[in-house]
């Protein structure tokens, strides 16, 4: 095969055969600044269910079940402050991760509230994964094509929160099992090794008790059985990946998993309408990530029309430089690349029900990558040596100081969530936190769970009234009653928000919300969402077991007013 790289040196060391350690090394290297990522937003989720201190706790072995069965179980936990007073009664967020909620659990008895030992544990799971990627390319690709496909991935920046955020680890546990398996079953069919018989169906049973994202790597059987293969009998060969798959189904439909209700989260067996408008919209954004760097989780802050536009250019962009060096590959080649493509490609339409962003192309990014390489390896016209230059520097030069940057982000983003809920302004008598503006979705949701992850003895309700990043007014109305206004936007707005709740579920003014010690009532909305509240407590504003809040000047502070004096909080 003629490879092409920009030099003979460069050609020699990916084909050398020790080239896979040399990536193995790099991707502990480039995983290493996740060692001080510390928590992060539903670690102290799992942190306070594991110590039984959320209002509501699921069992240890079921950590992502974030909502108990039953509307009025919900509404409970809206009441008492677990969840936005905008969260819908029929609320269900249930994710079938057995597997690695029991790592989970394993790493808090081990080290308690010690995040470096979880992060350890997590970086472990990145080298088998990359291990495990680089068994599957040896397998099905030509040795320098699959060695610059491994190198790309391990240096992917796609991987930056399975790596540093410990309650994302599911994705690398998940793919790990499931592609272990995978290429026992590839094994098995291209040089009879018999033991993959049983090993890849197990693989994949085990993959999908970490992580529903394992239903990308059966995605990758299905196109390599149906794609990749010429012989008949596809559907006798593939009936143990359809025995797991049905398995898995009746068990994840007996126990009530998945995401209903949810303005984020878009289950495709409960909504398949909805969840095909859904893959349509994000699948350029995914391909502007997947291909050129542009990252999926920006598409929540960013003008949607620029980066559809993006991720569309891309893909045509794209196509046109693997249609110009496909007569350059053997028969061989072509077929490989063609079921890789396939399943890439399925694989990421089954993961674009969960929430937006980057970590969701972990599985997708195995087609995706080896096809990058092969335009690499085989650009020869000036166009195609152009197009291959460029994504060489985007997948092998940025990609690596992106990841590194993402993975500081995640910890210092994670510092300043825990450090902002350790520093509220409380006493030792509140016993109730009304978060007036948070102006930051995550400190809408998560303070509460943190101070009860690290100080057991404590149990403050805590009530978010807004968290739109604007401008907000608060008037004082009376003895106990407030206005709150938030200016030039409207409320429920943001990602977090809506995983509580769908657009389709609007408000009128006058509604009502009922949480204990306060009523919350809708007193202007635009469009079905929120722009104005009149908020009634059951006690005077100055009782000391009420705090009011506000995010100032980077802190929750406490906000005191007169009846009649409005205060203007900005972000």
């Amino acid at each position: 095969m003629d490879t092409r790289l920009p030099c003979r040196i460069a050609r020699l060391l990916v084909e050398h055969p020790r080239f896979p350690l040399a990536c193995l090394l790099l991707a502990l290297l480039v995983a290493l600044p996740s060692l001080d990522a510390g928590f992060f937003s539903d670690d102290f989720m799992h942190l306070a269910f594991l110590q039984k201190r959320a209002v509501w706790n699921p069992s240890w072995w079921d950590l992502y079940r974030f909502t108990p069965d039953g509307p009025e179980h919900v509404e409970k936990l809206v009441a008492q402050g677990m969840y936005p007073w905008w969260a819908t009664s029929d609320l269900a967020l249930h994710f079938f991760r057995p597997l690695t909620s029991t790592l989970v659990a394993f790493d808090f008895a081990s080290f308690g509230h010690r995040p470096l030992g979880y992060h350890v544990h997590t970086i472990v799971w990145w080298l088998a994964l990359v291990g495990a990627v680089a068994l599957v390319y040896r397998q099905i690709l030509p040795r320098a094509l699959g060695h610059l496909a491994l190198l790309l991935f391990a240096l992917d920046d796609a991987h930056a929160l399975p790596i540093a955020w410990v309650a994302s680890r599911h994705l690398l546990v998940g793919a790990v099992l499931s592609l272990l398996g995978f290429g026992a079953h590839v094994r098995f069919r291209e040089r009879g090794f018999h033991a993959g018989r049983w090993l890849g169906p197990l693989g994949l049973a085990l993959g999908l008790a970490a992580s529903e994202a394992a239903l990308g790597v059966a995605a990758y059987w299905l196109a390599y059985e149906w794609l990749g293969r010429r012989e008949r009998g596809r559907l006798r060969r593939s009936l143990p990946l359809f025995a797991v798959l049905a398995t898995y189904a009746i068990v994840y439909r007996a126990l009530g998993c998945g995401a209903r209700e949810s303005g984020a989260y878009v289950d495709p067996g409960a909504d398949p309408v909805r969840f095909l408008a859904t893959a349509l919209e994000r699948l350029p954004i995914f391909a502007a990530d997947a291909l050129l760097g542009v990252p999926a989780d920006l598409a929540g802050t960013l003008p949607r029309g620029p980066v559809l536009a993006v991720g569309l250019l891309a893909l045509v962009g794209f196509a046109g430089l693997l249609r110009a060096v496909w007569p350059r590959l053997d028969i061989d080649e072509r077929r490989t690349l063609t079921w890789l493509a396939a399943g890439s490609a399925m694989s990421a339409v089954l993961t674009l029900g969960g929430i937006l962003g980057s970590r969701l192309l972990l599985i997708p990014s195995l087609g995706i990558l080896a096809l990058i390489a092969t335009v690499i390896l085989h650009g020869v016209t000036r166009l195609g040596r152009a197009g291959a230059g460029l994504l060489f520097v985007v997948h092998a030069l940025l990609a690596p100081l992106v990841l590194v940057k993402g993975m500081l982000m995640l910890g210092t983003l994670a510092e300043r969530l825990e450090r902002t809920a350790e520093t509220a302004e409380l006493t030792p008598a509140t016993q109730q936190v009304v978060v007036l503006a948070a102006i930051d979705p995550l400190l809408a949701f998560y303070p509460s769970f943190i101070r009860r992850a690290n100080h057991p003895e404590r149990a403050e309700n805590w009530f978010t009234l807004s968290a739109a990043r604007a401008p907000h007014r608060v008037t004082r109305t009376g003895p106990a009653s407030l206005r709150l206004e938030v200016e030039g936007t409207t409320l429920l707005k943001s990602t977090l928000e809506r995983a509580f709740r769908r657009p389709e579920h609007t408000y009128a003014v006058g509604d009502v919300t009922r949480v204990e010690g306060m009523r919350i009532t809708v007193a202007a909305a635009e469009a079905g969402a929120p722009t104005a509240l009149d908020i009634a407590l059951d006690a005077p504003l100055e009782d000391p077991h009420t705090a009011l809040l506000a995010r100032q000047s980077g802190a929750l502070r406490r906000v005191t007013l007169a009846v009649g004096e409005t205060l203007r909080i900005v972000p």
